[in-house]
């Protein structure tokens, strides 16, 4: 009896640990009963051990304080930093200057006048001149000036050839390097090819400047190209759309219009020449035969009997155009 109640509670018993010590040695049904009241109890009593064990921790938040040192420290450094970064009126650069003004006893190219540069100039713009001259010489987009422009590029002169036919600016390498401050140029991936030409110009880079023409008194901001010196293009090249919005050029677009004139005329020509073959009379042909190459008799190949009669009627024509004649002699 004791057997058959004991299978049932170690078959379902919880305590893995009261199972196994039932499986190993020869317990009794009260001995086991007792076994799992002293495991229940030492669990009991070890987890309000635990329990009682847990300290709460206690958040603590200390109060800002005010460091009136601190912060008229970066108030004054605020101002002096606002000082240091004064630019002056004549040059455009930082103030006080170490030395003299750069500006001054220069020339404005804006205005004209003395002590100061055209990027701080504050003269009202002059009112553009317009004047035409009339030219024998009619441009359309494919036709290139050759007049050079001086334009200047970042505060220095630089000759540029105008193509109306050009679509980009080029700038060679020898004016890049003439540009003062040096300039970072950026990454460009155009494929860029010469008039009538498959070989690419090997492109160094792009950046985009504030060209500014003094004869037109315009300025403009441009991209330019720079490629390697190859002496394929003559010169950097000045495009269309730069060179228009500069005012150097002007595209006149002239339609000539001509009169349709219809002349009725009656002429004779004779119907012996548009019939038959044309036929080159009284020139000697010479045929380049290579002699030291043996004649080989060709065996005659049979004409096949649907085709006899269109072969022989095309032979007969052509016998009676005085193209081929018959043979007298042996053939082989």
């Amino acid at each position: 009896m004791d057997r058959e109640i004991k299978t049932p509670v170690v078959q379902t018993c919880t305590s893995q640990q009261l199972r196994r010590k039932a499986l190993r040695t020869e317990m009794t049904l009260q001995q086991l009963l007792d076994q799992g009241r002293a495991y229940e109890l030492s669990h009991q009593q070890a987890q309000e051990m635990e329990n009682n064990n847990t300290e709460s921790v206690n958040q603590m938040k200390t109060a800002p304080t005010r460091n009136y040192f601190s912060k008229n420290f970066n108030s004054q450094r605020q101002r002096q930093k606002q000082e240091s970064t004064k630019l002056c009126y004549f040059c455009s650069k930082p103030y006080p200057h170490p030395g003299v003004c750069p500006a001054k006893g220069k020339t404005c190219r804006l205005c004209g006048k003395l002590n100061h540069f055209a990027v701080t100039c504050r003269s009202s713009p002059q009112k553009q001149q317009h004047r035409h001259h009339e030219s024998d010489k009619c441009q359309t987009v494919k036709y290139v000036n050759e007049e050079n422009a001086s334009d200047i590029t970042n505060l220095a002169k630089v000759k540029f050839i105008i193509d109306t036919g050009a679509t980009v600016n080029l700038l060679e390498e020898k004016d890049f390097e003439a540009l003062k401050p040096e300039i970072k140029l950026q990454h460009s991936s155009i494929n860029i090819y010469p008039y009538k030409s498959d070989k690419l110009l090997r492109v160094l880079g792009k950046l985009t400047a504030t060209v500014y023409v003094e004869s037109r008194k315009r300025i403009d901001a441009a991209e330019f190209f720079v490629v390697s010196n190859n002496g394929r293009l003559g010169g950097s090249l000045l495009s269309y759309n730069t060179a228009k919005h500069l005012g150097l050029i002007a595209i006149t677009n002239a339609v000539d219009t001509a009169k349709n004139t219809t002349v009725s005329c009656n002429v004779a020509i004779p119907e012996e020449l548009f019939n038959g073959v044309g036929k080159l009379k009284d020139h000697k042909v010479k045929l380049h035969i290579d002699e030291s190459i043996p004649p080989v008799a060709q065996t005659h190949r049979r004409i096949p009997f649907h085709l006899r009669k269109q072969v022989e009627k095309k032979l007969e024509e052509m016998e009676k155009d005085d193209i081929i004649e018959k043979t007298e002699g042996p053939t082989p």
